[in-house]
């Protein structure tokens, strides 16, 4: 049996937050429900004081919050959990991956360049998709899309791995 990997997907109150999802629904041509995506990394989803790994430009890049203050400050949100499981040696990886990512900034110039399609990639910094596409890939994961770089995933794209709601917000 695996570990389970869990992700937070929500909308802000901030006015960055519908400009996302408007963007993004025009480039996908669907309706998106989600403008942030972030990656749980602890063994208990459902504790309020596990820890996340999320890029925000109102954080100032990436830090670990709890599953807790996610919830808290947003206006709607959703827990999910991938029916990709890793093994115990994955998840480790993922924590000290996560780890090293810690403090790096947040990718404004390659998020306002996505919305006009234009790829300025930026090792140094991530927005909040990026982060979790490129985590969940350097350990391995064999999620559908791979073919797209980690620079170009919006969280409607995470959204779109297969995966099951565990709790959510109402709507």
């Amino acid at each position: 049996m695996g570990v389970p990997i869990h992700l937070l997907y929500s909308n802000s109150h901030l006015p960055l937050s519908p400009i996302i999802r408007t963007v993004t629904s025009i480039q996908s041509r669907e309706w998106v429900r989600f403008s942030h995506v972030a990656l749980v990394l602890g063994d208990g989803p459902l504790d309020p004081n596990c820890h996340i790994i999320e890029s925000t430009l109102s954080g100032g890049g990436v830090r670990f919050s709890t599953v807790g203050a996610f919830k808290k400050k947003a206006k709607n949100w959703e827990m999910t959990r991938l029916r990709e499981e890793v093994t115990l040696e994955q998840f480790l990886l993922l924590n000290k991956a996560a780890a090293g990512q810690r403090f790096k900034p947040y990718d404004l110039m390659g998020i306002i360049g996505l919305g006009f399609g234009r790829n300025w990639e930026d090792p140094t910094d991530w927005w909040c998709s990026e982060l979790v596409a490129y985590l969940l890939k350097y350990i391995g994961m064999l999620l559908n899309g791979w073919g797209h770089k980690v620079n170009t995933y919006t969280p409607h794209m995470c959204y779109k791995w297969p995966q099951d709601i565990v709790d959510s917000s109402v709507f």
